[in-house]
């Protein structure tokens, strides 16, 4: 079942972008080398920032309990499912990694590193931007009060901040809070920018001629490449940035914005009313919860296979029950293998949504037809 069209065919497909890269960083190394000049995980940030609406503020306590239910139930409810299928398989001994469940585990960790039960960890994110676009709620409305802060010297602010959480990243242990605090610091400037470049700058971006200014953003982080290194960080365990070079991640990040906008526009046209590319973009929520939890299946269905059936060659066993997600892989096919997880798990996590679509409209509909025959009765 689709949802109906989004009428932004731009940022429809700029959300696609940003999934997909998200999948092949975490399935695909081959084919993430596309992506690797350009960081792509602030462009949810920066999409989320674009669709900010600023009526929100007027209820920020509503407005926050809204996102929560939106946002952070179904990720309690899923956190919940997955630390059950994990606990279970650690209880058979097919697998030896994820914690066991607790309230910490269900409601605190999801919060700092997302790793307590592995096959949905990279939903961190999740928690991190309803975080981030809370914070943001609070502090644009707050900065209406102050007749000096308006919003550029806010984004000057949001760039400090930044600054500093980046030069911080030192100091952060893999386990603690701080990371959280961090990441949502880091994170503020790209929610304001996507605030600004729908409301200031989309304008001026829009007449910029595509050729040039794409020549120009490539140009950049090539230079930034060839003199500061890997311009890619790591946002999960807040790490990875270039040390003494404070500023790179937000130099780079904003490009790769810039840039992957650009494209998203120019794939627009063709693939505005693909079917398929809307529901991916309907559905990046469950893609980012579910697609390893797809690979995983596909390491269990080779495990038992090798383990019971036939030897299945180049497969590890032991990789596959002490790994946090293992990669099948077969000399001279990696691209081919590495294309193939990345559609099936884009695919089964699409099929998980549809599924679980037809169960809530199913539920729906006995509960309308009960009020009717409790209305009836009534009357």
């Amino acid at each position: 079942m689709l949802k109906k069209g989004k009428e932004n065919k731009q940022f429809m497909i700029l959300s696609v972008i940003g999934i997909i890269a998200m999948v092949t960083c975490h399935l695909a190394g081959e084919i993430y080398k596309i992506f690797y000049l350009f960081p792509f995980i602030c462009l949810f940030v920066f999409i989320s920032g674009y669709f900010y609406k600023e009526q929100n503020e007027e209820k920020i306590g509503s407005y926050i309990f809204y996102k929560f239910k939106k946002l952070m139930i179904p990720f309690f409810i899923i956190n919940f499912i997955y630390g059950i299928i994990v606990n279970i398989f650690k209880y058979f001994g097919i697998i030896y990694f994820g914690d066991k469940i607790s309230l910490y585990t269900l409601f605190i960790q999801p919060f700092i590193n997302n790793n307590q039960y592995v096959l949905n960890f990279p939903a961190w994110f999740v928690p991190s931007i309803f975080l981030t676009s809370s914070c943001y709620l609070v502090i644009h409305k707050l900065s209406k009060k102050i007749k000096f802060l308006n919003d550029i010297i806010l984004l000057t602010l949001f760039v400090g901040m930044h600054i500093l959480a980046v030069y911080c990243a030192k100091f952060v242990n893999g386990n603690s809070f701080l990371i959280t605090i961090l990441r949502v610091i880091f994170f503020l400037p790209f929610f304001h920018i996507g605030y600004l470049y729908k409301h200031k700058w989309q304008i001026y971006d829009d007449k910029i001629p595509t050729m040039p200014y794409l020549m120009i953003l490539i140009g950049i982080n090539i230079f930034l490449f060839h003199i500061f290194g890997n311009l890619n960080y790591d946002m999960h365990d807040f790490s990875g940035f270039p040390k003494n070079w404070l500023f790179i991640p937000l130099i780079a990040s904003i490009i790769g914005i810039l840039f992957y906008t650009r494209i998203a526009r120019i794939l627009s046209k063709p693939l505005g009313q693909n079917k398929v590319i809307n529901y991916i973009s309907n559905h990046t929520y469950a893609i980012m919860m579910h697609h390893l939890f797809i690979l995983f299946l596909l390491d269990f269905l080779l495990y038992e296979i090798n383990l019971n059936i036939i030897s299945i060659p180049y497969f590890d066993s032991n990789h596959f029950q002490i790994g946090w997600f293992y990669i099948y892989e077969i000399p001279n096919y990696k691209f081919l293998l590495q294309l193939g997880y990345t559609v099936l798990s884009i695919t089964g996590s699409l099929l998980i949504q549809y599924v679980y679509d037809i169960l809530k409209d199913k539920i729906f509909l006995v509960k309308k037809y009960f009020k009717i025959i409790k209305l009836n009765k009534a009357g």
